[in-house]
């Protein structure tokens, strides 16, 4: 069990240095595979890849998780008008 509990240890530390945590929106880390998953989803190949294009998009993102974020705080993810439209 111990054994086991180490390897599944190593495993994430291992997974974490691949996948480096870009930043950290209200407490939730968001790492480079995730944001870059979004980003090339939300873009098309005419906007870019250029460091402004990504600057731009970051501010975007980051404002989208705090809103997320705030309304999971005012439990507007569990209005049942929501839930049911």
């Amino acid at each position: 069990m111990l054994l086991t509990a180490a390897f599944v240890a190593c495993g994430f530390a291992a997974s974490a240095q691949t996948d480096p945590v870009l930043l950290k929106v209200a407490g939730e880390n968001i790492t480079k595979s995730e944001f870059e998953r979004v980003y090339f989803k939300n873009n098309s190949k005419e906007t870019g890849n250029d460091e402004k294009a990504v600057r731009e998009y970051l501010e975007l993102y980051i404002n989208y998780k705090l809103k997320v974020k705030e309304a999971e705080s005012l439990k507007m993810d569990t209005i049942q008008t929501l839930l049911t439209n």
